[in-house]
């Protein structure tokens, strides 16, 4: 297996900025030697932004990048001035937008370092995905939950099943573990609680 097909995923935990690659135990960055600029993606955290799709017409396309915040403007509290925005086209009119604040992107490229070449993507879109499935995976003090190919999110374990009703999901969730096994195809019902 060349490096290029075992992709690194640099994560913030509570011990700091860690590289993941399949296979392997997590490292610290500090007991690593490898080059993070070398194959690896930022998982960016899902409790600290935002994944949204949006339609744009013909004669915006040009200008999106410019336009971007002011067609978002309504469904972000915080000023736009101070978000950061990404986009990439997804097919025809649509783009997935990813919105963060800019203290934020700032704080993460300042623990990558200059080096860093790689990737920004949502780490809920790291979960396998499939159609017709739900991917949660439950950590200490977060959920993470990927539920297609564009759509992702992470919370506190609260809100995920209540979150899952307004999406209108009634299916079966798989949940992994974090040594991503299925350990179970289980139901949210409404009062909150994993029932088999």
């Amino acid at each position: 297996m060349t490096a290029s097909e075992n992709q690194g995923v640099l994560r913030l935990d509570a011990q700091g900025l860690r590289l993941w690659r399949a296979g392997q135990e997590a490292v610290s960055l500090d007991t690593s030697a490898e080059n993070i600029a070398a194959d690896c993606a930022f998982a960016v955290p899902a409790d600290r932004a935002r994944l949204t799709e949006i339609s744009v017409r013909s004669d915006e396309h040009r200008h999106l990048k410019q336009a971007l915040p002011f067609i978002l403007e309504d469904e972000v509290i915080d000023p736009i001035e101070l978000m950061h925005f990404a986009f990439t086209p997804i097919d025809g009119d649509r783009y997935l937008v990813a919105l963060a604040s800019q203290a934020d992107m700032g704080s993460w490229l300042e623990s990558l370092g200059d080096d860093f070449e790689g990737a920004f993507v949502h780490e809920a879109l790291f979960l396998p995905w499939q159609p017709g499935e739900v991917c949660l995976v439950v950590e200490t003090r977060s959920v993470l939950l990927r539920w297609g190919q564009h759509h992702a999110f992470g919370t506190t374990a609260r809100p995920v099943s209540a979150r899952l009703q307004e999406l209108g999901w009634g299916g079966g969730v798989p949940i992994y573990d974090q040594a991503n096994r299925t350990v179970s195809d289980q139901c949210l019902n409404s009062d909150e609680r994993l029932i088999p």
